[in-house]
């Protein structure tokens, strides 16, 4: 199936999967770095063409895809803290993260408004899990540097506020300085909210 399908199969109300069930099987490029989570267990976020989602593997130290990788992923759907997911273990047979090619383009980052926040439906069945961009933001403590496991608030030229997560896991991102001026961020959209 496809990844726009399993962001239909979530209630309406708190937005947790109506089937954690059946496996489904779904093909995407790796948009993260892998490691998001412990070293004992896996996650990563994949996108196929518009939609993107959390893959968990609970108990792998070794499925490790790169960013750019192309998958195959078999497995039920889940939910932690909010944040749908395949959520697979090791030690079902049934379940799958299987690398098909490599060096693969990045998806092209879908343009993200901060009024889209509060609109539920569009964020849990569209942007969540997905590369977004953002534009002309100011972020918080700006001339210092980015330090891991922090979080940092951008406002955007209206005065809205969002939040960006700096995770010690994601290697590429440096602790360059945080610019002074109006800068665009690009990320995926996630979510750690169990409300």
């Amino acid at each position: 199936t496809n990844i726009a399908y399993l962001r239909t199969l979530q209630d309406s109300v708190n937005y947790a999967p109506t089937n954690t069930n059946t496996l489904f099987t779904v093909e995407g490029v790796v948009t993260t770095p892998v490691n998001l989570t412990t070293p004992t267990n896996a996650q990563f976020y994949m996108q196929d063409g518009d939609y993107g989602i959390a893959v968990f593997v609970s108990g792998s130290s070794l499925i490790r895809p790169a960013e750019g990788d192309r998958v195959r992923v078999t497995g039920p759907l889940g939910i932690f803290n909010g944040l749908l997911e395949l959520n697979m273990d090791v030690r079902n047979a049934s379940h799958s993260v299987e690398a098909l090619t490599s060096g693969n383009p990045q998806p092209v980052p879908a343009f993200f408004q901060f009024a889209t926040l509060s609109n539920l439906p569009v964020m849990e069945g569209l942007v969540e899990g997905s590369v977004v961009v953002v534009s002309n933001v100011f972020l918080q403590n700006a001339g210092s540097n980015f330090t891991a496991n922090t979080t940092v608030n951008m406002t955007n030229l209206n005065g809205q506020v969002s939040v960006i997560r700096i995770d010690s896991r994601i290697l590429t991102f440096g602790w360059e300085p945080i610019p002074t001026f109006a800068a665009s961020v690009t990320g995926v959209m996630g979510q750690f909210d169990n409300t």
